[in-house]
């Protein structure tokens, strides 16, 4: 050590290999620093690692690049440890490269960092991977950025963790790019979420498909709507199916459009609902298609009501079946004519009764074609109500039988009266009790004349009664001819009595023995000569009863030759007094013969002087007997006459005393 600097420079390389470690410790720094390039290009690896710290500092930037890798690898950490950041950068990058992982461990971080982009070449991959977290911590942008993408490769994952987030997001999109799969997963959420807009888009679709979740999830909402298609085609299933409502809608519709079906298919409910309405309405028809029953079930009635009419078409029953009963009432009329025929008949009792009555309304022939009986039947009546006549048309009578009676019920009066004949005809018995009063009553002739007598005759009293009488009279004589006797009873007076001649006249005698008394009591004398003496003759005894006295008196001949010997028996004495002497001029023999005693009595004078003689031969003793005085003071010569020995015979010797002189000489020359 008490050579100065002059005679150690002048120590030859032999002389120098010579020293040994503790020699070469004890030279100051000013000694050497004289040593040259030669001198020092002789000194072992030992020798080298014997340096004091501070003189191998000395070692100036031209002595420094001559160093051989042997050399190098005798170089101490508490060498390295003491470089300055100028000291570092006088190393080659093959010399750089030469240092072992231990050496380059000993750097400091700013000395790491001051090494420049030729240096940085050196690096192996393996050093890199070596670097502990302090010296990558203290890497800046720029230093990442003097790395290839094969010493990119050698960051560990802990490594890549202690980047700051500022420092990690200045790599650039070469160095992102470069990034594995392993790396990627290493990368914290707190990293992630500070990348910029610019940062997110240099990730590869590949890489984007590499994060975790939890790192997925770290982005913000704009970098997740800045990743382009490419990336979001690269996100697998389990990563789309984890972002949150909030991150799936910040995607723009170009995006939402870039989905592959696979993706749509992997969406949860909660996911698609957040999509709005714009998002969704970008989606393709092979993306809708790709969607479940229970997703199509999961969306807004609102994002259903966007899907155009050609998609709509092209959904599956499998997935009409999906759609949820508030979907289908938030459609709109121009939304419900997308559906096709056979979609509307795929659709479950509950969703038709989902529709509202205008969507349901709106529907067109060939989607109504497409109606099954079943959701025919389960219309609610709101549905039903809300149909107009034209709606009611495009029904067949297939799909008409469906109709409960209830529905049929609800009709509207116009509606109910716009019905074709087809379907009037085809409606079931059951199904035409359902109708009301209001409905029938609304019926035009034309329209009442559409019913089957198999139809008519199972009315109800109350319809049969709600058609007008012009529109009984309308029926024809088949349709009358259906009516039972109970539905013929049960005729309002009004209507029965708007029967005409030819109407009354088709009643069959069953029918005729239908009528109330209410019913033949109320008859006018006009409506009275519309029967025919067969119906009349049908009548019972407690019908014809009930049959006016004026009505009995204005019978025809013919009618009244249809009364039975028992219904002339039956009378009432108020009818037998009313009769004219135009009526008894018709009375037979036997009908006259069926006269009580206290019929008898009841006759006016003028009726008893009327009966003919041929009708008188009729008279038993008994009833002579029962004649009044009053009565033989009308009775003519001619008649007494024209009486037989057993009928003179039956006259009391009151009667023949009551007789006049010319009725006397009759009594005496009769018989």
């Amino acid at each position: 050590s008490a050579f100065d600097a002059i005679q150690v420079a002048e120590l030859s390389t032999t002389q120098i290999g010579a020293l040994s470690t503790t020699q070469l410790r004890s030279l100051s720094t000013s000694d050497f620093a004289e040593l040259t390039t030669t001198q020092i290009g002789t000194l072992t690896a030992t020798q080298i690692g014997a340096l004091s710290a501070n003189n191998f500092s000395t070692i100036d930037a031209t002595i420094i690049e001559t160093l051989t890798t042997t050399q190098l690898g005798g170089v101490t950490t508490t060498q390295l440890v003491d470089l300055s950041t100028t000291d570092a950068l006088e190393f080659t990058s093959t010399q750089i490269g030469a240092l072992s992982t231990t050496q380059l461990r000993a750097l400091t971080a700013a000395s790491l960092s001051a090494l420049d982009e030729t240096q940085s070449v050196g690096l192996t991959v393996t050093q890199i991977g070596a670097l502990t977290t302090t010296q990558v911590a203290g890497l800046t942008g720029t230093d990442l950025g003097e790395l290839n993408t094969t010493q990119l490769g050698g960051l560990t994952t802990t490594q890549l963790r202690v980047l700051t987030t500022t420092r990690f997001s200045e790599l650039g999109e070469t160095t992102i790019g470069a990034l594995t799969s392993t790396q990627l997963r290493g990368i914290t959420a707190t990293q992630l979420g500070g990348l910029a807009t610019t940062d997110a888009v240099e990730f590869t679709s590949t890489q984007i498909g590499a994060l975790t979740t939890t790192q997925l999830g770290a982005l913000t909402t704009t970098n997740l709507n800045a990743l382009t298609t490419s990336q979001i085609g690269g996100l697998s299933t389990t990563q789309l199916v984890s972002l949150t409502t909030t991150y799936l809608s910040a995607f723009d519709a170009t995006q939402v459009a870039e989905l592959t079906t696979t993706q749509i298919g992997a969406l949860s409910t909660t996911q698609l609902r957040s999509l709005n309405t714009t998002d969704f309405a970008e989606l393709t028809t092979t993306q809708l298609g790709a969607l479940s029953a229970s997703q199509i079930g999961a969306l807004s009635a609102t994002n259903l009501s966007t899907i155009d009419a050609t998609t709509i078409a092209n959904l599956t029953t499998t997935q009409l079946a999906g759609v949820t009963a508030t979907q289908l009432a938030g459609l709109s009329t121009t939304d419900a004519l997308e559906f096709t025929s056979t979609q509307v008949g795929a659709l479950s009792t509950t969703q038709i009764r989902a529709l509202t009555a205008a969507s349901l309304s709106a529907l067109d022939e060939t989607q109504v074609a497409g109606l099954s009986v079943t959701q025919i039947g389960a219309f609610t009546t709101t549905q039903f109500t809300g149909l107009t006549g034209t709606d009611l048309s495009e029904l067949n009578t297939t799909q008409f039988s469906a109709l409960t009676s209830t529905q049929i019920g609800f009709l509207a009066e116009t509606n109910f009266s716009g019905l074709s004949e087809t379907i009037i005809g085809a409606l079931t018995t059951t199904q035409l009790r359902g109708v009301t009063a209001t409905q029938i009553g609304a019926l035009t002739t034309t329209d009442a004349i559409e019913f089957t007598s198999t139809q008519i005759g199972a009315m109800t009293a109350m319809q049969l009664n709600a058609l007008s009488s012009t529109n009984l009279n309308a029926l024809t004589t088949t349709q009358i001819g259906a009516l039972t006797a109970t539905l013929i009873g049960a005729l309002s007076t009004t209507n029965l009595s708007g029967l005409d001649a030819t109407m009354v006249a088709g009643l069959s005698t069953t029918q005729v023995r239908g009528l109330t008394v209410t019913q033949i009591g109320g008859l006018t004398t006009t409506d009275a000569l519309e029967f025919t003496s067969t119906q009349i003759g049908a009548l019972t005894t407690t019908q014809l009863r009930a049959l006016s006295a004026t009505n009995l008196s204005e019978l025809d001949s013919t009618q009244v030759g249809g009364l039975t010997a028992t219904q002339i028996g039956a009378l009432t004495t108020a009818q037998v007094a009313g009769l004219s002497a135009a009526d008894t001029d018709e009375f037979s023999t036997t009908q006259v013969g069926a006269l009580t005693t206290t019929l008898i009595a009841a006759l006016s004078t003028t009726a008893i002087a009327n009966i003919t003689e041929t009708a008188l031969d009729g008279f038993t003793t008994t009833q002579i007997a029962a004649l009044t005085i009053t009565q033989l003071d009308n009775l003519s010569t001619t008649s007494i006459a024209s009486l037989n020995a057993t009928q003179i015979a039956g006259f009391t010797g009151t009667q023949v005393t009551s007789f006049s002189d010319e009725q006397i000489d009759a009594y005496i020359n009769a018989g």
